[in-house]
């Protein structure tokens, strides 16, 4: 079922702008991520998908269909919550059962449909638990049972991982990556964890205060981010970004000079990624001298925060620097093929 978002507009009552000219499109069977901060749109866009929210403008389309005004029972998804909206006064069995009992299945066609996918989230053994009785891990299995017993063609989820402890959220994403595979349904999810997306998603939507900044493969967004946002906001640490300018086939802030292939003269962003920035041994024409502030070692990487006068950037490195001190001079590479630029005014990527 390709969906389509047709130029949606929602504001609320009381002024705020929750998405703006909202232009997306994807496939059926697509693992899709809606991603942003807080207040970026991206949960009233999976709300509106749902039909729990009115666009104040624009369509939602199904396979060419306009579905806008469907009520959401009309619409063949289901929704996982972040707060998993079980019924406390029934059983995990009755919980999961319910949408089958809800469109008039029969009790043979219930038990076979309810077991199945409990077998395949692990959770069969917890069917006489009600939800108080249950972890956060089981709670959130249960909810997303609920939401396939009963095959929807689209799946959301509103930051289902977000009450998660850690490894569970890990154990959860590599479930729910399996679940897709064997299904081949489409799912849509929403997160503000970028680490999280990027390892669910087919590809990714990438929100910002009520717009769409880039719609790409994970990959894509990585190594070519649209804009300065998109660069700072994807990867852990973020991209370094740089303001300086362009001049005589260089970059310069403060007292760093960058030589910059097919430089575009003026006031510019320059931006590279912590992990492609070169520790080498001895300066030369082409290295940056700088001074290590702050070392950090989070194993099997160490981060290393250096400065030139006002200029500063981070560097992840697997190389045993455990000599290195603060104070100490730092040679360092940026090369060409690793550095990104943006526009300084509006941070629209230039090369």
């Amino acid at each position: 079922m390709a969906i389509a978002f047709r130029r949606i507009r929602k504001v609320f009552d009381d002024g705020t702008v929750a998405l703006d000219d909202f232009d997306l499109g994807f496939e059926n069977g697509e693992f899709i991520v809606f991603l942003g901060p807080s207040g970026s749109g991206k949960s009233t866009a999976c709300r509106i998908l749902a039909g729990l929210e009115t666009p104040s403008k624009g369509a939602v389309e199904v396979d060419g269909n306009d579905i806008t005004s469907l009520a959401p029972r009309q619409r063949g998804m289901s929704m996982v919550f972040q707060h998993y909206a079980l019924y406390p006064h029934k059983t995990v069995y009755e919980n999961i059962a319910y949408p089958l009992r809800v469109r008039g299945e029969n009790e043979g066609e219930i038990e076979r449909a309810v077991r199945e996918v409990a077998d395949m989230l692990g959770i069969a053994d917890l069917f006489r638990r009600r939800p108080k009785q249950l972890s956060g891990g089981e709670a959130q299995r249960v909810a997303v049972a609920r939401a396939l017993v009963w095959k929807p063609e689209i799946c959301l989820m509103d930051e289902p991982l977000s009450n998660l402890d850690a490894l569970l959220r890990l154990q959860t994403r590599a479930e729910l990556k399996r679940i897709h595979r064997e299904l081949q349904k489409t799912f849509v999810f929403v997160t503000h964890d970028q680490e999280e997306a990027m390892s669910l998603g087919t590809r990714i939507a990438v929100l910002d205060r009520g717009r769409l900044i880039q719609f790409d493969t994970p990959q894509a967004i990585y190594h070519r981010p649209a804009t300065r946002f998109v660069a700072e906001f994807i990867g852990r640490p973020a991209m370094n970004t740089i303001d300086g300018t362009i001049e005589a086939g260089n970059f310069r802030a403060g007292e760093l000079t960058v030589p910059m292939p097919d430089p575009m003269p003026g006031p510019a962003v320059l931006g590279i990624r912590p992990e492609q920035i070169e520790l080498v041994d001895q300066p030369g024409p082409d290295v940056v001298t700088m001074t290590l502030d702050i070392k950090e070692v989070v194993e099997p990487d160490t981060l290393l925060t250096l400065k030139r006068g006002e200029v500063s950037v981070v560097v992840r490195t697997l190389r045993q620097v455990s000599g290195l001190q603060t104070g100490d001079d730092v040679h360092v590479r940026l090369p060409a093929s690793a550095l990104h630029t943006f526009a300084s005014q509006d941070g629209r990527r230039l090369s």
